[in-house]
């Protein structure tokens, strides 16, 4: 032997603890226990082809996968012995397999055809027959069925939180919303049905069902009154402002319906068991806003009825000669009060004398507009009259023949 492979073959033997061989004898690297792992992969590799032609839903694919086993397969004509697989399993079977001529030729293999006769069978069906071929397949490779209780997605109590965040801020009409600001990795699918499994009438007391009935509730008083400020301030048609700043316990929809559509939310409360009549903090609340409202038409039917920036001046005129009052009854220098007082009434006098001529200018204008009208009567007059005066004069006898003629029809022929 050359020194080159002896050196090669001790090194192997050191790392692989293997035999030195003969000169006579081919020296391999693979072990036992490698030949076993080989083999136990291309087992769970035929395995994976069997079950993906059972349970594909493909007839192009299972038709390769087929062919896949199909070439896999090697025939050989030597007799066939059976093998017992009843010490395996309860139910008698056996089966027929071939001395192994090639290293590829596994039992699993010869059985393919076999197995693949009950492709028609239902799911569970096909699972009982592969469990039959237990020491030849694994367990663990086999497919389970899908099953909703194990992949149903649950939320967490930190998800029913956000979920909660996001029904006080949108209400229950934009979930939407709500899944794009508080659970994007949510589905809109799975939050619908979180939201109603958690509103149903089966289901135990929670935060999202104690908010949903306290949609339709009556406001308290804090409620109305925080309502009614923010009706003075942005009016009646921006119940999302009132809402925002004002009356953030109740969704902008709620406050719509108890201004506008009364009717749906009383079929709203009857359906869950909330009484139809009003409290009586609405009726006091609203009463005395309405006394409020009244006194200032009053006030305001007071002043004289001229312009907007009169009644102002006039408003500011009172209240400055009034605080000059109280300072000059405190000890304050009457004179400045006296000044004070001229100034407000002088100003006063122009705006009224300013006025006082805007309306002489208008009656000019109209005064102007009737002369014109007249004028134009007077004319139209004129005109009816030179009319009826051509028509009444007396037609000479040639007029009369010459329209005789031209009324009377053509003849022909």
């Amino acid at each position: 032997m050359q020194p080159e492979y002896l050196k090669t073959l001790q090194y192997c033997q050191q790392k692989y603890q293997t035999i030195l061989p003969n000169q006579d004898v081919k020296f391999t690297l693979v072990q036992s226990h490698q030949i076993i792992q080989i083999f136990a992969q291309y087992e769970i590799l035929v395995q994976l082809l069997i079950q993906n032609a059972l349970f594909c839903k493909s007839e192009a694919l299972r038709q390769k996968t087929i062919s896949m086993l199909e070439q896999l397969e090697k025939q050989d004509h030597a007799q066939l012995y059976s093998i017992d697989l009843s010490q395996f399993n309860d139910n008698p079977l056996t089966i027929e397999v071939s001395p192994l001529q090639s290293s590829f030729q596994l039992p699993l293999l010869k059985q393919f055809k076999t197995i693949l006769e009950n492709i028609n069978k239902n799911f569970d069906d096909k699972i009982l027959i592969l469990k039959k071929y237990i020491p030849l397949i694994q367990i663990s490779y086999l497919p389970q069925q899908y099953q909703i209780s194990k992949v149903r997605c649950k939320f967490t109590p930190v998800d029913e939180d956000l979920l909660f965040q996001g029904l006080q801020k949108h209400g229950s009409k934009k979930l939407e919303a709500i899944q794009k600001e508080f659970l994007w990795e949510k589905t809109l699918k799975q939050i619908k049905n979180k939201y109603k499994n958690s509103i149903c009438s089966n289901a135990q007391m929670n935060k999202i069902k104690t908010w949903k009935l306290s949609q339709y509730e009556y406001l308290n008083q804090k409620e109305v009154q925080q309502f009614i400020k923010g009706i003075q301030w942005f009016g009646k048609d921006k119940c999302q402002l009132i809402h925002k700043f004002f009356v953030t316990s109740r969704s902008s929809d709620f406050l719509n319906n108890e201004l506008n559509k009364a009717d749906q939310l009383l079929k709203k409360r009857k359906k869950h068991n909330i009484p139809e009549s009003y409290p009586s903090h609405y009726e006091q609340l609203w009463n005395a806003e309405r006394k409020k409202i009244q006194l200032k038409q009053i006030q305001k039917e007071e002043f004289p009825t001229y312009d907007k920036f009169f009644n102002l001046s006039y408003e500011y005129s009172n209240s400055f000669c009034k605080s000059n009052f109280e300072f000059s009854r405190l000890g304050g220098y009457n004179t400045q009060f006296s000044i004070q007082l001229q100034q407000a009434n002088q100003m006063q006098q122009q705006q009224q004398q300013q006025q006082q001529q805007q309306q002489q200018q208008q009656q000019q204008q109209q005064q102007q507009q009737q002369q014109q009208q007249q004028q134009q009567q007077q004319q139209q007059q004129q005109q009816q009259q030179q009319q009826q005066q051509q028509q009444q004069k007396v037609q000479t006898p040639y007029e009369v023949w010459k329209n005789a003629i031209s009324s009377l029809p053509e003849l022909k022929g």
